[in-house]
């Protein structure tokens, strides 16, 4: 689980600090020349850093987006406040499990209000989304019976390791109070229909990421082609205005390529695999 507004903030850093590393570099490209060591170890972390960066900070920044308007109470289907006896509770049977069986929901001391929305949950602060047919997704849902009771999703991400595909498993407990029984079993039945349909829809998600790779991989050509094109004008001379606008599309077209390259081959993998 995240903590949206903070683990936005720390990626958002993050692609600045590459982003801007990555024009330094450039700069000193354009100035010393192309044989320059820190110039080009500069653009090339940076720009680096700022790739991976990006998608996670817009992914975050969509979490908390979500996690704002279920605040706001748009969205939700399911609401209520664990009292802080309650989470003690919680704490401290979580505790007394073996580390690979504990909860992805680890509160801190004091009352908690636990939201949940069609396809995700906000509980304490923390988000996770619970989708049936996307890279993290859970696998089941019920109910638990102990001090306290609780709602158990078995969750589980794909991970890719070289050219195979696997899926890591996770447990998420959230704790139900007295009063929250009659919401609980409502959530528990609309994640368990959710789940039932999702067979059918999975294959149409991958379809659509195969196709917004490969329309990367096609971007990044006609990036790479006008930044090309704007070099050869320039005559490839540093100090030519056009040349540093040139680099950055050649370069921004290669790490765009990369990207969507892996995108499109998890999806295809992703597609046979299914």
């Amino acid at each position: 689980m995240i903590r949206p507004a903070r683990d936005s903030l720390i990626a958002l850093i993050l692609t600045l600090a590459g982003l801007a590393a990555f024009a330094f570099g450039l700069s000193r490209l354009l100035t010393h020349g192309e044989n320059d060591v820190p110039g080009g170890a500069s653009a090339v972390l940076g720009g680096l850093t700022a790739l991976i960066a990006l998608p996670i900070t817009l992914n975050f920044l969509y979490a908390l987006r979500l996690a704002r308007r279920l605040e706001r109470g748009q969205g939700v289907i399911a609401r209520w406040t664990v009292p802080a006896d309650l989470v003690a509770a919680y704490r401290a049977a979580e505790k007394a499990l073996a580390p690979p069986l504990r909860s992805r929901w680890r509160p801190s001391p004091g009352p908690a209000e636990i939201l949940f929305a069609t396809n995700g949950v906000l509980a304490g602060g923390h988000y996770l989304a619970l989708s049936a047919k996307r890279l993290a997704t859970y696998a089941g849902v019920h109910h638990v019976p102990g001090d306290p009771p609780t709602i158990q999703f078995s969750t589980r991400e794909v991970t890719v390791v070289g050219d195979r595909i696997g899926q890591h498993h996770d447990i998420l407990r959230l704790p139900v109070p007295p009063e929250g029984t009659d919401r609980a079993t409502a959530v528990v039945t609309h994640f368990r229909q959710a789940l039932a349909t999702a067979a059918d829809e999975r294959p149409a998600f991958w379809r659509s990421r195969l196709r917004i790779g490969q329309g990367m991989v096609l971007a990044s050509l006609a990036a790479g082609a006008a930044g090309w094109y704007l070099a050869d004008r320039a005559g490839w001379r540093g100090e030519d205005p056009l040349v540093l606008p040139a680099l950055v599309l050649m370069i921004a077209g290669v790490l765009v390529a990369l990207a969507g390259l892996f995108l499109t081959a998890l999806s295809a993998r992703f597609l046979r695999q299914r």
